[in-house]
């Protein structure tokens, strides 16, 4: 079986694997396959039972929180990928992310309508695994306005952003965005791995209608022209 890494090259592009790899038998949340062989075929097919929507990076549509919000299949498909802008917020430990720190990140690289932006900080570990030194940076209702207020089409967090500590302010957070069809991106990783701020971002879930949310491949490519901090 082939290895697998974060970076790739392709054509003089360099690729990323944004995704958390998921391994059924040591996977917190849902995720059963059962491999079988077709006799009359004479080839494999996998069941795949129980997964839970909601695995590993996964992108979230407003379908995830009323029944009138569009599902994944209901979601235009470029609204999953587009201009990727990573911002580096500077905050402390602990730290409740207020405007000033994605304003000012915002304003250093420039965020533009329709940017998927994809928030980290220096302080990670791993989201949904409780450990005592985690220090990551919270979120907060005023920073999901700000992004709002930015138009932009999608929201990513990366392994420095707390974002299920507080489940009362993250219902507010997808509250806010959902009403402007911005889309949520959990669990990114490997967002070391980028060399730039600005790429081209993609995150396509599986066309199924009636999901809320589905797990996704995520990579960024890097160098793609009109896709770069100068275009």
């Amino acid at each position: 079986m082939a290895g697998i890494g974060r970076v790739y090259e392709m054509g003089g592009l360099r690729v990323v694997d944004l995704s958390k790899w998921i391994y059924p038998e040591r996977s917190a949340r849902p995720c059963n396959l059962r491999r079988f062989k077709q006799e009359d075929t004479q080839d494999y097919h996998t069941m795949i039972e129980g997964m839970e929507s909601h695995l590993g990076t996964h992108v979230e549509t407003p379908y995830h929180l009323t029944d009138d919000g569009a599902d994944i299949l209901h979601t235009p498909v470029t609204q999953f990928m587009g201009r990727g802008v990573r911002l580096m917020l500077d905050v402390g430990p602990n730290d409740l992310i207020n405007t000033a720190a994605y304003t000012n990140a915002a304003s250093a690289i420039g965020i533009r309508r329709d940017d998927i932006v994809i928030l980290d900080s220096p302080w990670h570990s791993p989201p949904f695994e409780p450990r005592a030194e985690d220090y990551r940076p919270r979120l907060t209702q005023a920073l999901a306005e700000a992004c709002a207020a930015d138009h932009i089409k999608a929201l990513g967090f990366g392994e420095g952003i707390n974002i299920e500590s507080d489940n009362v302010t993250s219902l507010v957070i997808h509250q806010t965005l959902f009403e402007q069809n911005i889309l949520l991106i959990e669990v990114i990783e490997g967002l070391q791995c980028l060399k730039d701020d600005v790429f081209f971002f993609c995150a396509q879930p599986m066309p199924i209608a009636g999901l809320d949310s589905c797990c996704v491949r995520a990579f960024a490519i890097e160098g793609l022209p009109g896709f770069t901090a100068g275009d």
